[in-house]
């Protein structure tokens, strides 16, 4: 199994790696941790009428030495974070193979193309966070990953304390071939012992109103949706 990891060093950041035993994850894995600098550079003058302009608008040469600095060390950062979440993930998972890579970029877009590129078969990240180093907690960065990108997605929320109680799944299926690769997907992990699965099917009694089925239809329907509750049961067993 391939995971790519967002990883930046915050609390939140920790909690989601914490929260990975209880992914129901392989013992043997590559996993990646991206770390992602939010940073821009402004462009270096390649004339003098742009030298003359970046000087009006502050980026004359000792405005870009200093905004080299800045991103010389929050690529620093990001491989010093990288390397923290090495050593977390070796306690955890102490037979997988974890590379750390950092790059200066958008964050979202740094994950995504990471994944287009490596195509990993998750991604894992945080729900929400603020940090200097990256963003890549915010809701608006994991809601891209999760829409743009090609693969499975995990997006960790964490929590107050540790949670000793067995693990809980909810799966929504509706009959869609998308439905039936998440029970197969669950179906495939090394859950922790007592681990419970809840399947869910949802009649949209608002819809058939709409269509003004008949009831002999909405019976049909019923019992379409418990074939898809009991194939996709006997998946999971």
């Amino acid at each position: 199994m391939k995971l790519l990891i967002a990883y930046d060093g915050s609390s939140s950041a920790d909690t989601t790696l914490d929260d990975l035993p209880r992914a129901g994850l392989p013992a043997e894995a590559d996993a990646i941790v991206i770390s992602v600098a939010d940073i821009f550079m402004p462009r270096v003058a390649s004339s003098e009428a742009y030298d003359a302009k970046a000087t009006m608008l502050g980026y004359g040469s000792c405005a870009v030495q200093r905004r080299l600095e800045q991103v010389s060390h929050a690529l620093e950062e990001g491989r010093r974070w990288g390397a923290k979440a090495s050593e977390r993930l070796h306690r955890q998972f102490s037979t997988w193979d974890v590379q750390t890579e950092v790059c200066g970029h958008s964050p979202a877009w740094a994950i995504v193309e990471k994944a287009d590129e490596w195509k990993p078969d998750l991604i894992v990240l945080g729900s929400h966070n603020r940090s200097a180093l990256g963003r890549l907690f915010l809701g608006s960065v994991s809601q891209t990953v999760l829409t743009e990108a090609r693969c499975s997605v995990r997006i960790a929320r964490g929590h107050l304390a540790k949670d000793p109680s067995p693990v809980q799944i909810l799966i929504g299926v509706d009959g869609s071939p998308s439905a039936a690769l998440a029970v197969t997907e669950v179906a495939s992990r090394a859950w922790p012992p007592d681990t419970k699965a809840h399947l869910v099917a949802v009649l949209d009694h608002a819809m058939s109103t709409a269509l003004d089925w008949t009831e002999e239809g909405c019976k049909d329907e019923r019992e379409w949706f418990e074939n898809i509750l009991a194939t996709s049961t006997a998946k999971l067993h």
